[in-house]
């Protein structure tokens, strides 16, 4: 049976429609939690069988959300899928965000229940919790369920991170060496455009990016000051080039391996200056600056200002 538009009795004055507008959307939340509810609870009631059960046979167990949520049989999802008129991959997904809010993240649940924070909210928190084990899910309940209408997605993202630095070291380490074999230089040579110019992409550390991103800038500083009329990023896609053209950090000359100075050759060495500032801040208190130690402020010891 397929729901049906009904007529609508619009608002005469403009106050009204936004009163009117308020309340739809309060139903619509109210309706979409309850929805969740439902759906928590069809999970209850379809649990995969225990191990030697023989009914197990005809099911297909399966765990949808994160560390100690429940095994479900995968086998109920297309009914709620045919109900509902979705996908099963959508329905799965939605069952997996409703699994981890209700069994994994009981504080933002119950902030759910209560009409605290707005469901789509909780879901996004709920999708980026599914792969930390269960002590760092808490935290990241913790933490959220108490202003998640107003969490902006990098906090979410820096409050992860902290999850996973603080419970989940080892896999934090391994993420990063992955993530260094990710590093790469790509020229795509295989789709030359007409005007000339072929695509690049590249995956850098930080401070490499960051080097190259100043030596470009500057040189496409130099080209304009030099008098070329190209646009800022044709200057910068030349000065990029340049850098394939000239060496800035030594000399090497496969030829002449022995470097030679300026007195040798007699012409100046080029002077580059470095791209990369490392700025060391170090808070120290008051008796580390004024005292070599604190026996010796307390035998009346001239103090030594240290610079």
């Amino acid at each position: 049976m397929t729901a049906t538009a009904t007529s609508l009795t619009l608002p005469d004055t403009p106050a009204a429609v936004l009163v009117a507008l308020r309340a739809e959307q309060d139903a619509r939340r109210a309706s979409e939690v309850r929805s969740m509810q439902l759906a928590a609870h069809w999970v209850a009631l379809h649990p995969a069988a225990e191990s030697g059960d023989p009914a197990g046979c005809f099911q297909s167990p399966k765990t949808l959300a994160g560390d100690g949520s429940p095994v479900i049989d995968e086998f109920c999802i297309p009914e709620v899928a045919t109900m509902l008129g979705m996908t099963c991959d959508s329905v799965g997904s939605y069952l997996t965000d409703v699994i981890e809010l209700r069994y994994r993240l009981p504080r933002l649940w119950a902030s759910v229940l209560m009409g605290d924070v707005t469901p789509w909210r909780a879901r996004a928190i709920a999708q980026t919790t599914v792969d930390l084990t269960s002590q760092a899910a808490a935290f990241v309940d913790e933490q959220t369920a108490w202003c998640a209408n107003r969490l902006t997605p990098s906090q979410l993202v820096r409050t992860v991170d902290h999850a996973r630095a603080r419970y989940m070291p080892e896999a934090l380490a391994a993420e990063v060496a992955a993530a260094a074999d990710k590093r790469h230089v790509t020229f795509v040579t295989d789709q030359v455009s007409y005007d000339g110019t072929i695509h690049l992409e590249a995956d850098l550390e930080i401070p490499d990016a960051l080097g190259l991103a100043r030596a470009v800038t500057d040189g496409a500083a130099r080209l304009a000051g030099l008098g070329s009329t190209d646009t800022l990023d044709g200057r910068r896609a030349t000065a990029l080039g340049d850098l394939a053209r000239h060496q800035l950090a030594f000399g090497f000359d496969t030829d002449h391996p022995v470097a030679q100075t300026a007195e040798q050759t007699g012409k100046p060495q080029p002077v580059t200056k470095p791209v990369t500032q490392i700025v060391l801040h170090a808070h120290l208190p008051a008796d580390a600056i004024l005292h070599r130690n604190s026996s010796d402020a307390a035998a009346g010891e001239p103090s030594e200002v240290l610079s």
